[in-house]
Formats: C-alpha cells, structure tokens, sequence
C-alpha cells in the first residue's frame, strides 16, 4: 500500500486520508481550530469512508469533502500516470 496521505479540509477539520487501489482509508481527523486530534487510526486496514460515516456521522460534511476531493484526485491526469490500468478521459 502507497503510504502517501491526502488531506482534505472543511470548516477548520482536516481528514487524512490514503488511495489504495481506488480505496479511501481514513488515517486522521484533526480540529485545526481547536488544535485537538479528533480521530487517529494507528494501523491497518483503515476505515473506508462508509465505515467512517457509520462510526463519525456528525463529521458527513468532512466526508463529503472527502469525497470530492477522491473524485478530483482519481480523475486527474497525474493520477493516470501513477495508475496505468486507468486510461483515457475517464476514471475506472
């Protein structure tokens, strides 16, 4: 698994978050206003975005967030170079 964390923000909470063969793994979730770590995974397998709904429901718009931005990452052409299975102008 790529070790590479995304970050995505909404109001003053950041999610981190891994891309594993077009799978979100929920690393983090930290309060940037309050400065507080608010959710922290320490290992594998990390919860996918439906599980961190079910487990963090207050936090939807966070996932959300997330998921916008899973969908601009996997669609971007910089995401194809790493991926050669996903080819042409649209995303597997």
């Amino acid at each position: 698994m790529s070790e590479h964390i995304e970050h995505t923000e909404v109001d003053g909470l950041e999610a981190s978050w891994t891309l594993d063969n077009h799978e979100i793994g929920i690393v983090s979730v930290y309060d940037t206003s309050e400065n507080l770590l608010v959710v922290s995974i320490y290992q594998h397998p990390y919860p996918d975005l439906a599980e961190a709904r079910e487990r963090w429901p207050k936090l939807a718009q966070l996932w959300n967030a997330v998921r916008h931005d899973y969908w601009s990452h996997i669609g971007s052409p910089s995401h194809r170079w790493h991926n050669p299975r996903v080819g042409g102008n649209s995303p597997e």
